[in-house]
């Protein structure tokens, strides 16, 4: 995977290395260091599957370091140690998950492989936990959002320099990357990018969260990835919940996202866009066919890990389903405790949910948080991503669950908790920093 690296592309990289950890020094005195992290994971993931990048190895480790590095700064330097109850019931079932590798019929690499997924999950989790209030989530927010510009920004890059080679079987599929893979990337962004479009205070922000999340909608069309912006929409509609009190806002929203589709299936060169209305399920059929065959050959303690060898590497092999994949992996005895920790992730999300009715509370980010959760579980039904760690659903997912223990600890820290006020997120920030965020 490193045979490529020259002198000079080593020299590069260690000066690259030195620069981005100096920045990361400097700028925690200003933002949440554990977010700026993940903002690099962020970029760091999408690109280390596209296969066809010169430095797809690099990257590849890159990511995996970006994962420790968080870990070890939330350990050591923010110093997060406790666990919530939602964190606790979820890590118990990626537990049994990752720990079910031990029975494969290759245990170490499956270990390997699977623990990824684990360390995937605890980032994510400590991303929630470090978030100090509401003003720190905003801005730990926009890091993320700048991330999923800059790859907006490439895709475009790529775009003018060779519009030939994004495509591969009239799908989306840039440095030949997955068209699947890439939509799995560009859903829990344009999620994001909708909370940011519709709920930043600064109008700068919104304006530039609706213009990245309408190229990359765009993008996400032309990968032809049904299960993605199936994922997509739902996430974004529970997002915007909180604005169905203003009907005019909704009606325009729904005028400009309705122009950009509009846009995109017209000007399309390829059939990706078609695909997306096509609901024939074929392709997975076959697929979910030899998971269940492969499920009752042990069915109680499943067959460890599935993968799929090329060359000298290992890969996971994708059943195309999270629930599938689990019990292929973990059988029943698995299944059982995803079941659990989906009964009290429900517990956990209502719970929030409540809190804030009882309070009056008005906090979109809790919907964000809902979406996510909502939106990644229901593309589990036909992609099993977020088991990677890899991925962003496998960070985004954890990220969300935090929240939902995070907000009313938040809540708490801000004064609200128990008093029965009307209260939304700016309320949060002085009236200086308002305008420094209209500035910014």
């Amino acid at each position: 995977m490193l045979d490529n690296l020259t002198f000079n592309v080593i020299a590069v990289l260690a000066m690259g290395f030195m620069i981005s950890h100096l920045v990361l020094i400097i700028a925690s005195r200003w933002l949440n260091p554990i977010a700026l992290i993940a903002g690099a994971y962020f970029l760091l993931s999408p690109v280390s599957a596209a296969v066809q990048f010169t430095f797809v190895g690099v990257v590849k480790y890159g990511r995996v370091y970006a994962t420790l590095l968080l870990l070890f700064v939330a350990f050591f330097v923010v110093r997060l140690y406790r666990i919530r109850a939602t964190a606790a019931a979820f890590l118990m079932f990626v537990g049994i998950y990752v720990l079910a590798g031990l029975w494969s019929d290759i245990p170490i690499t499956a270990l390997k492989y699977k623990g990824l997924y684990f360390l995937a999950v605890l980032a994510g989790f400590m991303l929630a936990y470090s978030i100090r209030d509401f003003r720190d989530l905003e801005n730990s927010l926009r890091i993320l959002a700048v991330a999923a510009a800059i790859f907006a920004g490439l895709i475009l890059f790529e775009f003018i320099r060779n519009p030939g080679a994004l495509v591969r079987n009239n799908r989306l599929a840039m440095w030949d990357m997955n068209p699947n893979r890439i939509g799995q990337t560009l859903a829990p962004m344009l999620i994001l990018l909708a909370y940011l479009a519709l709920y930043d205070r600064s109008l700068v922000w919104r304006r530039t969260a609706y213009v990245v999340g309408s190229i990359l909608g765009i993008m996400l069309i032309f990968t032809g990835s049904r299960g993605s912006a199936g994922a997509a929409l739902i996430g974004c509609f529970i997002v915007s919940i909180p604005k169905f009190r203003e009907p005019l806002s909704i009606l325009v929203l729904g005028i400009l996202v309705g122009i950009t589709v509009l846009i995109a299936f017209k000007t399309a060169a390829i059939d990706a866009p078609d695909r997306l209305l096509d609901p024939n399920l074929q392709n997975r059929q076959g697929v979910w066919t030899e998971g269940i065959t492969l499920w009752k050959e042990s069915p109680f303690f499943g067959k460890g890990w599935v993968w799929n060898e090329r060359g000298n590497e290992f890969a996971t092999a994708n059943m195309h389903s999270l629930y599938l994949q689990t019990i292929v992996e973990a059988g029943i005895f698995g299944g059982l405790f995803m079941v659990m920790a989906l009964v009290y992730v429900v517990y956990a999300g209502h719970r929030m949910l409540r809190t804030i009715r009882d309070l009056r509370v008005r906090l979109p980010v809790a919907y964000l948080a809902v979406g996510y959760v909502v939106a990644i579980l229901a593309h589990g039904f036909i992609e099993a991503g977020t088991t990677r760690g890899s991925t962003l659903n496998g960070l985004m997912l954890p990220f969300a669950l935090g929240l939902f223990d995070r907000i009313p600890e938040m809540l708490r820290g801000e004064g609200i908790w128990g008093e029965q006020v009307e209260y939304s997120e700016d309320e949060a920030y002085d009236e200086d920093y308002e305008e420094e965020g209209d500035r910014a």
